[in-house]
């Protein structure tokens, strides 16, 4: 008889929200990326006109400019083009097909962020899979190991009865490149 079966259904709920709780935080984490990479941006612009600051400012603002500017390009390397939607549909529909999980329509809505150069398109997706336990346990840790920049947003979960089927409603964001990677 496998463990899980053995733990009191309180501790295996526990387990549940406390993994859920730290995809929230995730997510939060990723809520506070989006307006540093804003600043980082407006920096690059404030850093690029020009002006007579003395040169030891002129020095330590290069060296600024160059630090924003490598992280920016470490951000973007992340991010797909746009022309990668279908295949990160599939990679998500293989991550829940991999925990033994069916996907019940997929909701997404892109959005373009204002502001973002290159160009970022937003994608909110909204799904729901049902399950048992180990295969919801599965999923999470499938959508924790993808190489993709994923922002987990809201997690819900259900459970009818002493059944053992749990239904999961959840909420990812992603980003895709407007235009490819070598377009301004």
């Amino acid at each position: 008889m496998p463990i899980w079966r053995l733990t009191p259904a309180w501790l295996r709920w526990a387990i549940v929200t406390m993994l859920l709780l730290g995809g929230v935080q995730l997510g939060t984490v990723f809520g506070v990326l989006l307006p540093q990479i804003d600043r980082l941006q407006t920096d690059i612009a404030r850093y690029q006109k020009p002006g007579d600051p003395g040169q030891d400012r002129k020095v330590v603002a290069w060296k600024k400019y160059r630090d924003i500017q490598r992280d920016l390009a470490l951000f973007y390397q992340q991010i797909p083009d746009k022309t990668k939607l279908a295949e990160f549909m599939a990679d998500l529909e293989g991550m829940t097909r991999k925990s033994g999980l069916e996907v019940n329509a997929i909701r997404f809505k892109p959005e373009m962020l204002k502001g973002a150069r290159p160009k970022l398109l937003q994608y909110q997706l909204q799904f729901s899979v049902s399950g048992t336990y180990d295969q919801l346990y599965r999923f999470i840790g499938e959508v924790e190991r993808s190489s993709r920049v994923l922002a987990l947003k809201k997690i819900g979960f259900s459970q009818k009865g002493q059944d053992e089927e749990i239904k999961l409603t959840i909420a990812l964001e992603t980003f895709f490149l407007q235009g490819g990677k070598d377009e301004p």
